[in-house]
């Protein structure tokens, strides 16, 4: 589907950075992980090509700024919520939000972006999932 992912990790880097920023048609949304009051931010900002021009002196983006927005998010430690959805996974026999299954998927993921690395950032396919959550080279 054309989704492109930039991922930039370091534990040399100085700088103590815990941001991720998702660019959508619309607009973007930035995760800050770092910041104590405002943690997510969405920006209603965009750019559009014009739809027909003549010469490339007509050819103008239209540049759209609107609102930023902060929604108001529930203060939880994480490490009690992921153990308190565990547990009531196990009593009420539930499947968990993130089970063996996303683990894989993390894992299809963090190996095309390692196999990208050692390939100078070339474009790397994620492996196609069979029907029953494997991918076809899982043993």
């Amino acid at each position: 589907n054309d989704t492109m992912a930039v991922v930039h990790s370091s534990w040399l880097d100085p700088n103590k950075v815990r941001r991720m920023t998702l660019v959508g048609n619309k607009k973007m949304a930035v995760y800050d992980d770092v910041e104590p009051l405002e943690k997510i931010k969405i920006y209603d900002k965009g750019v559009e090509a014009p739809t027909y021009y003549d010469t490339f002196g007509e050819f103008h983006f239209s540049y759209r700024y609107g609102d930023t927005y902060s929604p108001r998010l529930v203060e939880i430690e994480p490490l009690k919520a992921e153990c308190q959805h565990f547990i009531e996974c196990i009593i009420k026999h539930q499947q968990p939000r993130t089970d063996g299954y996303n683990g894989m998927e993390v894992v299809r993921v963090l190996e095309a972006a390692d196999l990208s690395l050692h390939n100078g950032g070339a474009r790397v396919p994620l492996k196609p999932v069979n029907g029953n959550g494997h991918s076809k080279n899982f043993r």
